[in-house]
């Protein structure tokens, strides 16, 4: 047994090993990221059924949840237990919100897949008109130009290099890399079936989740308890309860906003006549679950869609898409998401960015509550420790100009008062100093 008096050692001894542990762990993440990325895509490559389920379960929950507890004092007498209620109203809700989901993507797919295939075909049959449509452009510039043969003949020498580049890249680059289009078109139907087996073993995972969710639950807590102190772990149920709020509230709004936006693009562009108005509709409406540069990253793709039919609706289309950014950003979003994350502009970039460039799509939408998730542990840490030290944790207080907190009295002062006491005290002990040695001489 180990004596008392050994133990602060001990447990020394372990924090330091575990400290150098921890360093090495970090420099070998560092030197290795590109392996240990490769790795963590390997995992979620293989766990990819299991988060497909997790992630439906979770979005669907509160439809299940709505549909739970309004079946559940209207079915009928002769089930009695509550129990068994219960479980039936979750299973119904179950079936529900399954179905809901199902319908949803028949519905998107059926709309757009025509308009692709549709959209596909008049590029490949329009592709002889796209080119008279350059050369007419070229005699149009070639009568305008008759009067100046300088700028005639720099307009010939354009076309004749835009010509030569896009003719040496269908014989040199275009002809030597169908072997790698072909494969990618190949791994592409495979990926696309991959993607479709664990969709569909998602959904199944997803019924199991949502039955063994109160269980899950359950079985969190009790781990919790078992290795940390109450205060500590009622502290880490808080940070659980909060993140999900925040992650709950950004993905159910901003999926609501998107559902919006794409039924305004879809009115607004039918009343303007453009052309792949279900197509254009869809993309933006999906791409704005990304926020700030969401319309934009779905507007490049659906302009040019816009652009080799009709130029000018292409730049009122840009223009629309802008006024929609606008309404949505000031207007819609707000009134949606309200503060959910708790963060700036800043920081909803600097995750966005961060995010996307580690993880993709994916990341460009995890990112924002990844990132307000962690916003608000470090919240509560400053706080915590401004309140163990009875300073105000109000962030405006910090905010104003010159405001630093006195150490003598732990409030918030303007500096220039602590400069003037800071000037006043080396004075007074000047003046104590002066009359204790004229005493001195005195005796």
């Amino acid at each position: 047994m180990i004596k008392d008096r050994h133990r602060p050692f001990l447990r020394w001894g372990i924090t330091i090993f575990l400290v150098f542990v921890c360093c090495i762990l970090f420099f070998f993440c560092i030197l290795r990221f590109q392996e240990l990325k490769a790795l963590v895509g390997t995992i979620f490559q293989i766990l990819s059924p299991i988060i497909w389920g997790i992630v439906i379960a979770y979005l669907l929950w509160p439809i299940v949840q709505r549909i739970k507890l309004f079946l559940l004092p209207r079915l009928p007498s002769f089930i009695k237990t509550e129990k068994r209620r219960k479980n039936v109203s979750l299973g119904l809700g179950i079936a529900g919100a399954l179905a809901l989901m199902l319908f949803v993507i028949v519905v998107l797919i059926s709309m757009v897949l025509p308009e692709l295939i549709n959209t596909v075909m008049t590029l490949v049959n329009n592709f002889s008109a796209y080119v008279t449509y350059v050369q007419n452009i070229e005699n149009s510039l070639n009568d305008m130009l008759q009067n100046n043969p300088q700028m005639q003949g720099m307009v010939h020498t354009a076309f004749d290099s835009l010509a030569g580049f896009l003719s040496n890249w269908m014989q040199n680059d275009l002809l030597s890399q169908v072997n790698v289009i072909v494969t990618g078109l190949t791994s592409g139907v495979i990926g696309f079936g991959r993607f479709i087996l664990n969709f569909v073993i998602g959904i199944i995972v997803s019924i199991y989740v949502f039955v063994s969710k109160e269980t899950f639950a359950g079985q969190s807590k009790k781990i919790l308890y078992a290795v940390f102190k109450p205060e500590q772990a009622n502290v880490i149920l808080d940070v659980a309860r909060h993140s999900d709020k925040i992650f709950g509230g950004f993905i159910s709004g901003k999926i609501l906003d998107s559902l919006i936006i794409g039924i305004l693009c879809f009115l607004c562009l039918s009343i303007l006549k453009m052309p792949y108005t279900v197509l254009v509709s869809v993309v933006v409406g999906v791409t704005n679950v990304i926020p700030f540069f969401g319309p934009f990253i779905g507007a490049i793709p659906s302009a040019f869609l816009i652009l080799v039919v009709n130029p000018q609706q292409c730049l009122i289309f840009l223009i629309f898409i802008l006024i929609l950014q606008q309404v949505d950003g000031n207007i819609i979003g707000p009134a949606i998401l309200g503060d959910s994350t708790g963060l700036s502009s800043f920081w909803v970039i600097f995750s966005i960015l961060i995010g996307g460039g580690l993880f993709g799509f994916a990341g460009m939408i995890l990112g924002v509550p990844v990132c307000g998730v962690a916003y608000y542990i470090f919240k509560r840490l400053v706080e915590a420790g401004l309140e163990r030290r009875r300073y105000p944790t109000d962030t405006e207080a910090y905010s104003e100009a010159g405001a630093v907190i006195d150490p003598q009295t732990g409030r918030l002062v303007p500096f220039q008062s602590l400069e003037t006491e800071a000037a006043a005290t080396p004075a007074a002990d000047t003046a104590d100093s002066q009359e204790h040695a004229v005493k001195e001489n005195n005796d």
